[in-house]
């Protein structure tokens, strides 16, 4: 993967691993220190974004980092493309999202104190509710968003520094050509109760029940998104098989990676419940450079052969495959360290 999600310890340490397999808006409103101004008027422009960021912290380029997912949400749940430039057209957005997220318990109390916030004066809140608000509209522009190929990334993604500062999403772009293609038959238009419906349908082939995960917290809805992306993949490879046409290069690469995450999700006979997991099949909606996506299907062969071969499960056999081509690297026993402390991809 080339984005963030790619630039974490575990690419530097995968890739590694490989080596020998594939050797302009207005200014900002009024200062913070007076307080005067509402949030969603700091939302309305950069300086503002930055300015308010700032004042907990977070400078450089972790604000532009933040800056650019705000923007990313804001224009995917504006009523139209464009960056929402007013505090007006913010809070009318906020008000949009707390109608449609009503269905859902976990989505309604976000939208609701999104609005909230984002309609307080600075001085009437706090660093968490701030950051908060943050947090929910990127959530909320991953699961109500009306355009954009945005799929909202993992806590440990977005990076050791903000994450510990409490910002706990990345809004990623999709890159790929071929996945954007699936988002735009499988997945525009869908609503999150049309999604989860989806979901349940194809998830209910391989023997798992999404109902259960959900209730059981066994899965998070903003995966949602980026797991309806693979399953859907998956679904218009078999069927361009079944029908008798040739797959592409790039869909032959994608196919054996949906087979290697599937492998390793197996934990009966035609049932995959290990699905949720992991996060594997995220790397599908992140991966641009299809080059990788070689090196991760042969990581998950060795991963399912090493998980049958000792009788290990999945993140036990994950990590000592990990280790073993770590070898005596000082350096890749260092990320393989911090991978294992932070247990990207699984949960």
């Amino acid at each position: 993967m080339k984005s963030n999600i790619l630039k974490t310890s575990v690419l530097c340490l995968v890739l590694a691993s490989l080596v020998s397999i594939t050797s302009v808006f207005a200014a900002a409103p009024t200062a913070i220190g007076k307080g005067i101004a509402k949030l969603s008027e700091f939302m309305a422009n950069d300086s503002g974004i930055v300015e308010i960021l700032g004042k907990y912290g977070v400078k450089g380029q972790e604000a532009d980092q933040l800056k650019t997912y705000t923007k990313r949400a804001l224009s995917a749940t504006n009523f139209s493309r464009n960056v929402p430039k007013s505090s007006k057209r913010i809070l009318e957005i906020a008000e949009d999202l707390n109608i449609r997220a009503i269905a859902n318990a976990e989505d309604s109390k976000r939208a609701k104190a999104l609005l909230k916030t984002l309609n307080s004066k600075t001085a009437d809140l706090d660093e968490y509710q701030v950051k908060e608000a943050f947090n929910n509209l990127y959530y909320l522009a991953s699961r109500y968003g009306r355009r954009g190929s945005f799929v909202l990334a993992c806590k440990a993604c977005i990076g050791d520094s903000l994450y510990k500062k409490g910002f706990r999403y990345s809004l990623e772009v999709v890159k790929s050509i071929k996945i954007k293609s699936i988002m735009k038959n499988h997945i525009y238009g869908k609503n999150p109760k049309q999604l989860s419906q989806y979901m349940l349908k194809e998830l209910d082939k391989y023997g798992v029940s999404y109902t259960k995960a959900i209730s059981d917290k066994a899965f998070s809805l903003e995966d949602e998104r980026a797991l309806a992306i693979f399953l859907a993949l998956n679904k218009e490879l078999n069927t361009k098989v079944k029908k008798g046409a040739k797959l592409t290069k790039t869909e032959k690469k994608l196919d054996s990676f949906v087979k290697s995450v599937f492998a390793v999700s197996e934990t009966e006979k035609g049932s995959f419940g290990d699905l949720f997991k992991h996060r594997f099949w995220a790397n599908i909606v992140n991966n641009d450079d299809y080059k990788l996506i070689d090196g991760w299907s042969n990581l998950l062969r060795d991963v399912k052969s090493k998980m049958v071969e000792e009788n290990l499960d999945l993140e036990q056999a994950w990590f000592k495959v990990l280790k073993e081509r770590a070898g005596k690297n000082s350096d890749l026993e260092e990320q393989f360290n911090l991978l294992k402390r932070k247990r990207c991809f699984f949960r």
